[in-house]
């Protein structure tokens, strides 16, 4: 979760830690309204947020590889590529998104967190993360849509250019 979140895969561990760090200070989870996975998911988009402000106060930014569970034995180089290139359009889909609205957009539709858990987790009402969802799926459609029309476009005025 913590590489959806913007977490250059160079500082995943140290960002881990820094999250389960962080629950020792709280004194672990206490059960009531949050899931534990909830509970520890809303420690981890604050942690990544931390991390990226001091990557871009660096500006640099590692996080080009692709995560470790996507090699397979099984696939091969075009797919291993094709996979790659998913993974670099949807990350740059996301780094386009505000940060509130990537948290709660990765937190629902990658990692499977119910709007309910995310509101007690977050202590706010339920209504306002389902309008929040709402607001982040428009506007990851939004930006897709542009990509794809400036992709067409493009595709476009190569094609209508001078023949040789």
């Amino acid at each position: 979760m913590l590489y959806r979140l913007g977490v250059p895969a160079a500082e995943l561990d140290d960002v881990l830690q820094e999250v389960f760090v962080v629950v020792h200070r709280l004194g672990g989870y206490e059960p009531g309204a949050a899931t534990p996975t909830t509970y520890l998911a809303n420690i981890a988009v604050k942690a990544a947020a931390s991390a990226r402000r001091r990557e871009n106060t660096r500006r640099v930014r590692h996080s080009l590889g692709a995560p470790d569970d996507l090699t397979s034995p099984s696939r091969g180089p075009v797919q291993l590529l094709e996979i790659r290139d998913d993974v670099l359009e949807l990350e740059s889909v996301l780094a386009a998104l505000e940060p509130e609205l990537r948290a709660l957009f990765i937190l629902v539709e990658l990692e499977g967190e119910s709007c309910a858990d995310i509101a007690a987790s977050q202590r706010i009402p339920v209504g306002t993360v389902y309008w929040r969802v709402h607001r982040a799926r428009r506007k990851f459609h939004e930006i897709v849509k542009r990509r794809n029309e400036r992709l067409q476009a493009h595709a476009l005025s190569n094609a209508e250019g001078p023949c040789p």
